[in-house]
This record gives structure tokens, C-alpha cells and sequence, in this order.
């Protein structure tokens, strides 16, 4: 919008969208410190020869969602899920299970609360399942049974959870997001949101700064760099939108109307952005519906048509439909439609070019890696110890294009104010090139040291 140079101080940005700043920042520095201490260190990646980790996301954010699904009554329904089994067990043996709904799942705020249900039904849900359930049944449980049992991943619940006590939870309850919007809340303007945002913001700066300057634990470091980081992706967030960069926290007249949140609106955007991309970036209007540009129109629902005659209804439909105003319609729509279909042409050779480029790159890349003894294999592992920087980076380079495309090399950091990639130590990326082709654990259970000594 400012580059179709609309007034800044008239653009308004979805609040709901900062919950998901908050989101990725956690999970952000979560990722980055399993990198760091390295993942083998934190958990068992060799259960059933499966990697339960993603370059993408944290172990945490994986784990909640394995969980979720498990236990979510959505999927009771499902043969793997163990919903129902859960709650017959509880009442089995005589544990209350009144408070227990399942995992749900909703779209702003659901790490926080999947983290805070976890925590609530931990011991509960371990017992069940050391009592009951056959790990080895199906992946997914697999899965669940390796995070469950996990020091690092209940390490990172109880800071989410407190995350989400501290600041998701309150921003749902001011936006009026899921059923909190049911109630009333004097606050839910544009002004209560500013102020909400300008003291919390003072709250998590006197928090963060109690646990980086006077750590009793490596969790207390967790938690403060989690906060700081939180700190930037709000004051981010915030800068997008004029109106809470002013001193002044006056509203006009017509801002008082607008809404603080625009759901609908981005669902809306995302159907058409889903279209666009699977026509390969253009869409036709056959992908809309055609009763919107009849109610548009007018043609069939004003007045003047429906009290016409049946005669002079048919002659003015036959017109609609054959005039010549009507085929020069067709025929822009037909031109139009010809030039989608030669966009997706050029689109499929400009795939097919790209798939040769980078067959040739990875041969080139191939042939860097033999020149040092590579490319690594799970059976050679040892020789890892041997590189150097540069044929570290050629051998990542060369998983990247064959079977790690998500393998990363480096993180992003912030420093003196500015943000910059910063590339991982020698030891980070052996441990991805080992995780990548042999995942191994040597899993600790002094999660506070790992962190003292990592952050």
C-alpha cells in the first residue's frame, strides 16, 4: 500500500498478526539454540530410524503438534489417534478427567495453549502411556513417546507457557480472538490496544533484563533471550502500522470504527492468492464466481427486469448472451486465457531449465567434494572431523541439492541494532551433516548446563 503511495497514517495492519510474531520469534530462538547445543545432545533422533526434527521448526513446536494430533478429538475418529483411549484409561483408574478436552487446535495462540494443556496433563499422560500404549504401534506414536519423555522439550513448554500467560494470552483476551470475543472488553479499541502494547512492552523489558544480567539457571538465559526476542518481533510488528508509532494515542472518527482485526478479509485474500498460484500466477474469470458479477450488474435482480414481461426477459437474456457488446467480451476473456495458457508454457520450460542448471550445478558441487575425499556418507562419517570450513560448506552444499534441501549453514542474528546472517561454527555444521546422513544422540538430561555453557 505505501508504494501505491496511500497515506501511511491510513494503512491498517491485522493485530492478530503480532500473536504470530510472537509465535515464530520463540520458536525462532528455540531452533537456534538446539543448533547450537546440538540437536543429538537434546534428543533421541534416532528413534525408529526417523528424524523427528525439521530445519524449519523447533523440536517443540513438532512435538506439540505430534501431541495434538494424538490427542485431539477432531481425530478420535482415526485409527491412530488415542483420544478416547486416553480419557477410558483416566476414568479407569480413578483420575479426574473433567478438565480434560483434547488438544485443541485453533490458529492464533494454539502453541501457547497446546504447551500449557501438555504441561497440565503431563504426568498423566506419560503414565498412560507406559501403562498402555505399544510405542512402536505407528510413527506417530513413536513420535509422541520420544518428545513426552523429553527434559529439553518440557523445558521449552513451561517457557511458552509462560510466554503465553505473559503476553499471547492477554492480546487474545484484548483482540477478542476465538471465544474471548464474547466478551465484552472497553479496552478492544485502538487506543486500549496501544496502551496495552506500550506497558506490556515496559513489563517484558524489566523481565528480560532481571534474567540476562542475574541468571540463577541456563533456563533463566533461555528465557531472557526468548524475551528479547519477542521484544523485537513486536516492536516490528508495531512499526508497520502509523498509528502506534505516535506519541498521542487519539483516534479519529473513522478509526474508531475500524476493526482491530481483519480475519475474514486475509481468508479471503488467501482463497485468491491459492488460486492465483495453482493457475501459475495468473487466474481467469471462470475462477470467480459468476453470481458476483451478476449481482454487480444488475442485470437479473433490478426491478426494471424483473417486472418485464417473459417475452422481453428472453430477448434481453438472448442479448446478454449473443450481442456483439457480449463476444467482444469473449473474445478479451478467450485472448486472455490464451495468454494464461502460454504462461504456463513458458513456465514449464523455464522448470525444465532449471532442473538442468541444477543437475550441472550438483555435478560441479559433486566434483568439489571428491577433491577432499567426499561426499560424506553415513559410512564415512569420521573423515568429518578432517575438513575444513570451506569443504564443510561444499559438503552441505551438495546435500542441499540431493537429499536435505532444507539443511541450513547459517542464522540470522542481531547485532547493533541491525540484523545480519551469521554462519554456524565448524562443530554446527558437522552435527548437521551428521544429522542430515546418520542422525546419532547422545541426549543429556542436564539441560541447565547445556544451556549456561550455550548461551
Amino acid at each position: 500500500m505505501r508504494n501505491l503511495g496511500i497515506d501511511p497514517s491510513k494503512i491498517l495492519k491485522c493485530c492478530a498478526h503480532i500473536i504470530l510474531g510472537v509465535d515464530h520469534a520463540i520458536d525462532k530462538v528455540f531452533k537456534n539454540t538446539e543448533q547450537k547445543i546440538g540437536v543429538h545432545n537434546l534428543l533421541e533422533v534416532t528413534a525408529g530410524e526417523r528424524i523427528f526434527t525439521s530445519p524449519s521448526s523447533s523440536i517443540h513446536t513438532l512435538g506439540l503438534i505430534a501431541i495434538a494430533k494424538l490427542l485431539s478429538p477432531s481425530h478420535a475418529q482415526h485409527s491412530v489417534s488415542l483420544y478416547n483411549d486416553f480419557k477410558s484409561w483416566m476414568a479407569n483408574n480413578g483420575l479426574k478427567a473433567d478438565g480434560f478436552r483434547g488438544f485443541m487446535a485453533n490458529r492464533f495462540g494454539r502453541i501457547a495453549e497446546l504447551a500449557q494443556e501438555y504441561l497440565t496433563w503431563r504426568g498423566s499422560i506419560q503414565a498412560f502411556f507406559n501403562a498402555v500404549v505399544d510405542i512402536n504401534s505407528n510413527k506417530l506414536v513413536l513420535a509422541v513417546s520420544t518428545f513426552i519423555q523429553n527434559d529439553w522439550f518440557t523445558c521449552c513448554s513451561e517457557i511458552y507457557s509462560k510466554m503465553g500467560e505473559l503476553m499471547i494470552f492477554p492480546m487474545m483476551e484484548i483482540l477478542g480472538i476465538d471465544k474471548r470475543g464474547d466478551e465484552r472488553n472497553a479496552d478492544r479499541t485502538w487506543a486500549g490496544v496501544k496502551g496495552f502494547f506500550d506497558s506490556k512492552l515496559v513489563d517484558l523489558n524489566e523481565l528480560m533484563v532481571e534474567r540476562k544480567e542475574h541468571p540463577r539457571s541456563g533456563k533463566d538465559r533461555l528465557e531472557g533471550a526468548v524475551i528479547e526476542e519477542v521484544i523485537d518481533a513486536v516492536k516490528n510488528q508495531l512499526s508497520k502500522t502509523d498509528y502506534f508509532t505516535r506519541s498521542e494515542g487519539e483516534t479519529s472518527g473513522e478509526m474508531k470504527y475500524a476493526p482491530l482485526t481483519n480475519l475474514g478479509c486475509e481468508s479471503e485474500f488467501s482463497k485468491l492468492d491459492h488460486q492465483i498460484k495453482a493457475s501459475g500466477g495468473s487466474t481467469s474469470i471462470q475462477t470467480h464466481s459468476r453470481k458476483n458479477i451478476l449481482v454487480s450488474a444488475g442485470l437479473l435482480v433490478d426491478s426494471d427486469f424483473e417486472s418485464k414481461s417473459l417475452e422481453d426477459r428472453n430477448a434481453s437474456w438472448k442479448w446478454a448472451r449473443c450481442s456483439d457488446e457480449v463476444k467482444k467480451v469473449q473474445k478479451l476473456e478467450a485472448d486472455f486465457l490464451a495468454t494464461v495458457r502460454s504462461a504456463k508454457k513458458l513456465a514449464l520450460r523455464k522448470k525444465e531449465d532449471l532442473k538442468k542448471k541444477r543437475a550441472s550445478k550438483t555435478l560441479a558441487v559433486l566434483e568439489k567434494c571428491k577433491t577432499h575425499g567426499g561426499p560424506m556418507t553415513p559410512n564415512n562419517l569420521e573423515a568429518l572431523s578432517e575438513l575444513n570450513e570451506n569443504q564443510l560448506l561444499a559438503e552441505i552444499s551438495y546435500l542441499r541439492l540431493t537429499i536435505a534441501p532444507d539443511i541450513r549453514q547459517m542464522r540470522r542474528v542481531k547485532a547493533d541494532g541491525k540484523f545480519k546472517m551469521e554462519k554456524f561454527s565448524m562443530d554446527e555444521l558437522r552435527a548437521s551433516i551428521r544429522n542430515a546422513l546418520r542422525p546419532e544422540d547422545n541426549v543429556s538430561t542436564d539441560i541447565d548446563t547445556l544451556l549456561m555453557n550455550a548461551l
